[in-house]
């Protein structure tokens, strides 16, 4: 580009992408786990629980200042903030997570046997690829 940056002139730079939206997901996810509601959070930081609600959607981008207050107020670094950014395997979570009955079902099966678990594990992945039973009637 005639002005030296490598932003494609297309990309609008307000516009969340990927990995805002893998930000904001771990956010919602380290504040669920420290059972924080967005009001709390919003208030370790000094701003409104609206942008809080922005930035876990990825409606609106974190600027670098803000995500090191946001990570200081859930106690992890920015790192963390930023986990396996490119895993397709995270990516592919993300949407999941972002889903308060995910978590609730994960928050679940930290407490049960194992053998428990597994019987979860199955129904769920009959819930997920429903498998077509035939037998004799």
């Amino acid at each position: 580009m005639a002005d030296g940056s490598t932003m494609p002139s297309s990309a609008n730079p307000k516009t969340a992408d990927l990995i805002d939206l893998q930000v904001g997901a771990r956010m919602r996810v380290r504040r669920k786990e420290l059972n924080m509601s967005q009001q709390t959070l919003a208030e370790k930081v000094g701003i409104t629980f609206q942008q809080i609600q922005k930035y876990e959607s990825g409606a609106n981008r974190i600027s670098a200042s803000r995500l090191s207050h946001i990570a200081d107020a859930l106690g992890v670094t920015v790192a963390w903030m930023f986990g396996e950014v490119g895993s397709s395997e995270l990516t592919d979570l993300l949407p999941q997570l972002s889903d308060l009955r995910t978590i609730e079902l994960l928050k679940c099966c930290n407490g049960i046997s194992s053998n428990a678990l597994d019987m979860l594990l199955a129904a769920a992945r009959i819930a997920h690829k429903p498998t077509i039973f035939i037998g004799t009637t």
